[in-house]
């Protein structure tokens, strides 16, 4: 198979999953093709329909929106839950990879996936999972009453869009001649059977530009000429800048111009998203089906070949997180917005390919960004040359050189970044390279946008580099038709699709106001950056208003290029900051770190959006100490804190205490948070366990109520834990499936500032010594996940609850990895800050392995008992890399 084969390959159909049917039957290949007919009655037989004909029924459907295994996110979730938010996504077709040991079998699982679809106004294409080459007559006539026994019973069927035959069947196999022909005999046994719906199968799935199908093309395009309808994967159309699509239509249209469907597509990392993707399908009249609903057990969330063990961003396919929430708000509305038409309805790749507000808080998700700024890469290499051991900064911005570039070529330039890059590296320094400024703005665009190119995509998925900051202004004169030149430039350069965010750096003017909707030349610098950035004629300060007014509009980290001064105005609104001035000193700069966000507003009393959550955790790696009681808490800052190497505690606060004697209460918390804030250390109470259940449920809301209500603005609050361990307890189910709702609804009445969550009583079942955890986390390659959970008392529903209603998903552990770290990939789906609030460490024997997973994660975590100090010192999160 040869390297693009395999960047394509797909789900083979013996892995593929089976729905609505309790058992699936699977075939062999031979080179030998027998084939055998039946019968020569067919009374209900149509031919091939004709260009008019197909076209006929394509306008009769209308708008083709389908949506591939929209799959609940667990078993806590019906599909018949799934359906319908697919549906109200604005979707109106689904594909099935349908299973039957038989024929009855097989129309029992239609039937129900029919009903199931039909309910909320959704056709369905079944994919014949049972097909193979036959190898003997008996096999034929087998597989032809197989067709044709499911195509009877469905012909008139008008929940039935189409019928695909074969998925992806081998392209370049030497099976691939008698597979072809055995699609084509399955095409006649439909049309024999007078099926009211269009006959297809997806033959051309080598979409990409350079295809010309291979030395078997003349029989796959026989094969494909005598389907009704043209059916095609596509996981690459950011190809070109989205030329491809075009080039494959081409292909398509010279074998038979019939409509085109699209029946697999979606892949983020490499640009293939929701917006690109629906983009070229308007353009050229194609229905689709996108891949996939929630993050699920399939494990369709990373690419082919990769781990859910392991953290990624962005999500391969689906639409949403497992507790609801969209991987992006847009690709909603581009799904309820689409249609056929050359028109443009969705904004260029420089609005859709941005970075989502809470992708960019997640990147930025470990320490301020504190930079030292340099105006060349032989400023920055004398300065790290110099200051390569102070510990002061974390990150070294340099202006690349356009000239330089041109003039040294651009394999040299390559080189010369790499060096600076391995320097900083060295010394604990990322690079953020600055790569166009106002003097660049005469050279033409498109020599612009392609050094920009170069040099992004190049080093698109390298952990060296912070950002990029493809312009800086550096003259206070604004540069003429902006608009035309920065929609170019960042729509040509958003297809590198970098792991690291992109942005312009504007001037900001002490009369800027932030506006989200509006057309000058400042906001519309921001409208199309991953993050808010901005730098000032001299270096001025910046307001707190106007700061205020930046973060307000846009919910974005922000970056001042370049200041003189660590303005107080920094720490509250997380502000990352950039400086040539030798007047900072390094103390300020080694001490400088954020203070909690305030993103709530009065009267808000629904779950924070995952963009809170994430920049709620922005103030860098939790590493914390857990306590069964705040008197223990007390005593164990008091030794532990003087190290200055953890940040914050989890303690298990007394609901008795709080009841009988609220005063003793009240001033054992205080002394709780004075001590931790004594030592920089922040404040997770645990306000309600199993011990506390079957008390009066209206003493438990006022309990959480009150105490929010009284420490909401505290900044030694890090966030609420409501309940820890849900249904550790025997018989507490029903009790608290009932409670926890009231306990947040309590708690969101009041406006919460820090994140609140509960944590439920949930496990994974030990392995066995050869079990491939990994593997079995792959991209549908075990389907593992939930199935692997021991929910114990507490039962799936429940362990479901509480991570969809809390802001941030949290874990309590006593388990070893893997095991451990499988019950993480699992939390890490609800697209949320994952925390383990008591981590049991006296047991464990793969304390750095768990560290190492914590670190891949951004995971925080409070351990139950001191572990090694310098393993608390050296914890890190580590940067979050996906290759194309």
């Amino acid at each position: 198979m040869n390297t693009f084969s395999k960047k394509l390959l797909l789900c083979t159909l013996a892995a593929l999953p089976v729905y609505f049917s309790a058992s699936a039957q699977t075939g062999t290949t031979s080179k030998k093709l027998i084939v055998a007919s039946s019968s020569s009655d067919h009374p209900n037989e149509r031919p091939q329909w004709s260009k008019a004909q197909a076209q006929a029924w394509f306008d009769k459907v209308g708008v083709i929106k389908g949506i591939n295994h929209p799959l609940p996110p667990c078993n806590a979730i019906s599909q018949d839950e799934a359906l319908r938010l697919a549906s109200s996504f604005g979707y109106n077709s689904v594909r099935w990879f349908l299973g039957g040991g038989n024929a009855q079998d097989y129309i029992a699982s239609v039937e129900n996936a029919a009903a199931a679809a039909w309910k909320y106004g959704m056709t369905l294409s079944p994919v014949f999972t049972f097909a193979y080459i036959p190898t003997s007559t008996a096999d034929s006539l087998r597989l032809e009453g197989f067709v044709k026994q499911v195509v009877r019973r469905f012909r008139n069927d008008e929940r039935i869009i189409m019928w695909d035959l074969w998925n992806e069947p081998a392209m370049y196999d030497n099976n691939t001649p008698e597979i072809m022909q055995t699609i084509r005999l399955m095409a006649r046994w439909a049309r024999e059977e007078g099926c009211t719906q269009a006959i297809s199968a997806s033959i051309i799935w080598d979409a990409h530009s350079g295809a010309d199908g291979g030395q078997y093309k003349a029989q796959r395009n026989a094969a494909e000429a005598e389907m009704d309808i043209h059916n095609f994967h596509d996981y690459g159309m950011n190809e070109g800048h989205s030329s491809n699509v075009g080039i494959v239509v081409q292909r398509l249209k010279s074998i038979s111009d019939r409509p085109i469907i699209c029946t697999e597509a979606l892949t983020r990392p490499n640009g293939s998203g929701v917006a690109t993707s629906l983009r070229e399908c308007a353009k050229y009249n194609i229905g689709f089906y996108t891949w996939g609903l929630y993050s699920s057990d399939p494990n369709w969330e990373v690419k082919w070949h990769r781990s859910t063990y392991y953290a990624f961003e962005p999500m391969f396919h689906n639409l949403v997180y497992a507790g609801g929430d969209p991987v992006d708000e847009r690709e909603i509305e581009y799904v309820k917005q689409f249609k056929y038409t050359t028109e443009t309805i969705y904004p260029g790749a420089e609005e859709t390919e941005k970075w989502t507000p809470r992708r960019a808080w997640k990147w930025m998700c470990d320490e301020p960004l504190k930079i030292r700024y340099t105006n060349s890469v032989s400023e920055a290499n004398s300065y790290l040359n110099q200051h390569s051991s102070n510990n002061a900064y974390n990150c070294i911005a340099v202006r690349l050189s356009y000239a330089n570039y041109n003039s040294n070529g651009a394999s040299s330039y390559y080189n010369t970044i790499s060096s600076l890059a391995n320097k900083a590296s060295n010394a604990g320094l990322r690079v953020l390279p600055i790569l166009l400024t106002s003097e660049n703005l005469s050279t033409a665009r498109s020599s612009l946008a392609s050094y920009a190119y170069n040099i992004i995509d190049k080093f698109y998925n390298d952990r060296r580099f912070a950002g990029w900051c493809l312009f800086e202004q550096t003259s206070a004169t604004e540069p003429a038709n902006f608009k035309t030149v920065f929609q170019y430039l960042f729509s040509y350069v958003r297809y590198t699709f970098p792991n690291q965010p992109m942005f312009a750096t504007p001037m900001l003017g002490s009369d800027v106001q932030a506006d989200s909707t509006a057309t000058d030349y400042v906001n519309y610098m921001w409208q199309v950056s991953d993050v808010t950035a901005f730098t000032t004629s001299g270096n001025a300060e910046i307001s707190s208003s106007q700061l205020a007014n930046i973060f307000t509009q846009y919910h974005r980290p922000l970056f001042f290029l370049n200041t003189n001064k660590l303005q107080d105005e920094f720490a509250p609104y997380h502000v990352n900051w950039a400086t040539s001035s030798s007047n900072i000193k390094d103390d300020d700069i080694k001490s400088f770190k954020y203070t909690p966000l305030t993103t709530t507003v009065a009267g808000e009393t629904y779950k924070m959006p995952s963009w809170k959550a994430w920049a709620q955790m922005n103030r860098g790696p939790i590493k914390g100490l857990y306590y069964k009681t705040p008197a223990a808490a007390i005593a164990g800052i008091k030794e532990q804190g003087p190290k200055g190497i953890y940040n914050s505690v989890s303690v298990q606060m007394n609901f008795d205490t709080y009841n009988r004697n609220n005063a003793t209460y009240i001033q054992q918390f205080e002394e709780l948070l004075a001590t931790a804030d004594q030592y920089g250390m922040t404040v997770v109470p645990m306000l309600v366990n199993d011990t506390y259940a079957k008390r009066n449920a209206t003493s438990l809301q006022n309990y959480v109520s009150n105490m929010i209500k009284t420490y909401n603005n505290d900044p030694r609050i890090l966030a609420w834990e409501l309940y820890n361990r849900a249904g550790a307890g025997a018989s507490l189910t029903s009790t608290l499936l009932n409670l926890i709702p009231q306990l947040f609804e309590a708690a969101r009445s009041q406006s919460p500032n820090r994140p609140v969550f509960a944590t439920p009583a949930v496990s994974t079942n030990k392995f066995a010594a050869d079990f491939d955890y990994k593997f079995q986390l792959e991209h549908y390659a075990g389907g593992g996940g939930w199935d692997r959970l021991n929910f114990g008392n507490a039962g799936i529903n429940l362990v479901y609850l509480c991570w969809q209603l809390s802001d941030i998903a949290s874990i309590n552990s006593s388990q070893n990895n893997p095991e451990l770290g499988w019950l993480n990939s699992v939390a890490y789906k609800f697209g949320r800050p994952v925390i383990c609030t008591r981590w049991e460490t006296a047991s464990s024997t793969t304390i750095d392995e768990t560290l190492d997973i914590f670190s891949d994660h951004h995971q925080g975590w409070f351990a139950d008992g001191a572990i090694d100090d310098s393993k608390v010192k050296d914890f890190k999160y580590q940067v979050i890399i996906t290759d194309r």
